[in-house]
């Protein structure tokens, strides 16, 4: 899933590049510095976090602690670090303040859906997709506070952090680039979760270009911003059409079916992992309720992004309004 494309300084990219796969996607670390020790030992420490913390949060490598998880909390309870502890208490935060609408213990469900977002394989029936998701759900998640360990009260949950894993290694990732004095940098993880560590030049912002759902390099909007950072949930180049539209990777807790593929919310905020979970959230939501949740989440950008163009959803807190690409 793309989403969101950088052009640095206004289409200024000189400076310096750096690609590595994470995610199954294509990631990369930039500077508008020219090449030097500095920045090659700064993109090594970055991208070494990253690959770091994705073997320890990935569903799909055998030996993390979220497989772990998957295979043994419906036996026993599962030790946690204090920041896998921190992010699992957070992941049920968010759970409660969207009234269950962020959910990440269907993976069970997504992995039913995968044959067909991905290869096309006729879809799971509604009736068998719905009883995937009633036996999952956060409720069956346990965290106890005295020994920090996870337990699921049933079979049914497979945790899957999805964005909200890129969103945790940006936030690490912000911290590392502040705590080393580091120079401007963008460091993108899929191109849908981007982090922006400070001004490429003295008072000359960043340009972020939206892209259409479903169409790639159509870009429909030009922002200018600060240092931040931006999130995108929706659209992606892997779908699949379905009766009710075209299904997209976010699913339905309570119907356990995916969200409509065509609309897209980008969230711009200084935390990488808020911004994943309101643009998750957002596409769950029944559009007459959004309004009023994102009033509980001031100092936050939002807008939809569909085919016919971008909607904005909140005051410009951050942005600067460049050109339209329609």
């Amino acid at each position: 899933m793309h989403g969101l494309s950088p052009h640095w300084s206004l289409g200024d990219e000189r400076g310096t590049r750096e690609s590595f796969s994470a995610f199954n996607t294509l990631c990369w670390i930039y500077t508008p510095q020219e090449p030097n020790p500095e920045t090659t030992a700064l993109f090594k420490t970055v991208r070494d976090f990253a690959l770091s913390w994705e073997r320890r949060l990935s569903r799909f490598e055998p030996l993390s602690l979220i497989s772990r998880i998957n295979r043994e909390a419906h036996l026993k309870a599962v030790p946690l670090s204090s920041q896998e502890w921190s992010l699992l208490r957070l992941c049920k935060e968010y759970h409660r303040s969207s009234r269950g609408l962020f959910d990440v213990s269907l993976g069970r469900v997504a992995d039913r859906w995968r044959e067909t977002l991905r290869k096309g394989a006729p879809p799971p029936s509604r009736e068998e997709s719905r009883a995937l998701a009633e036996a999952a759900g956060m409720g069956r998640i346990f965290l106890d506070n005295r020994s920090r360990t996870v337990r699921f009260l049933s079979p049914g949950p497979s945790l899957d952090l999805g964005a909200l894993g890129k969103g945790f290694i940006l936030e690490g990732i912000a911290e590392l680039l502040l705590s080393r004095s580091a120079p401007p940098m963008a460091v993108s993880l899929g191109g849908s979760s981007i982090l922006f560590h400070r001004l490429p030049s003295p008072g000359r912002p960043w340009s972020l270009l939206l892209e259409a759902p479903l169409q790639p390099n159509l870009f429909v909007k030009e922002l200018l911003l600060p240092a931040l950072s931006a999130t995108t949930s929706g659209g992606t180049y892997k779908h699949a059409p379905l009766r009710e539209g075209i299904g997209g990777h976010v699913f339905h807790p309570l119907s356990g079916t995916p969200v409509d593929a065509s609309l897209q919310y980008t969230v711009l905020s200084t935390s990488p992992l808020l911004g994943e979970f309101l643009s998750t959230t957002l596409l769950l939501l029944p559009p007459e309720e959004i309004s009023l949740f994102l009033e509980a989440f001031p100092g936050v950008e939002a807008f939809r992004i569909t085919s016919e163009g971008v909607e904005r959803l909140t005051r410009p807190w951050y942005t600067q309004e460049g050109s339209d690409h329609e």
